[in-house]
């Protein structure tokens, strides 16, 4: 269980009531494992609207997200931007 306290105004009063971390025990917040898997499944994308209320998807390369995964060696990978010229990130 997560809790946040809303009477804060640190962003960082997160506890995890699980294992006894964050705001609430004065320690660092630790994700429980199932919740640490969640985050690390996480990725980077650029959703671009097109016609017909349809959206494409292009995933950004996890080490740099000025880059676009298409290829698997970073710096050969293509050039993304981040200012929204190339859709929502």
């Amino acid at each position: 269980m997560i809790e946040f306290d809303d009477n804060v105004a640190d962003p960082a009063n997160i506890s995890n009531l699980d294992n006894r971390t964050g705001y609430k025990y004065g320690s660092p917040y630790q994700p429980s494992a199932h919740v640490a898997k969640i985050l690390s499944e996480r990725f980077g994308c650029v959703g671009k609207q097109e016609t017909k209320g349809t959206m494409k998807i292009f995933r950004l390369h996890n080490d740099n997200w000025y880059k676009f995964a298409d290829h698997l060696v970073q710096s050969l990978a293509s050039d993304s931007v981040l200012d929204m010229s190339q859709g929502d990130v």
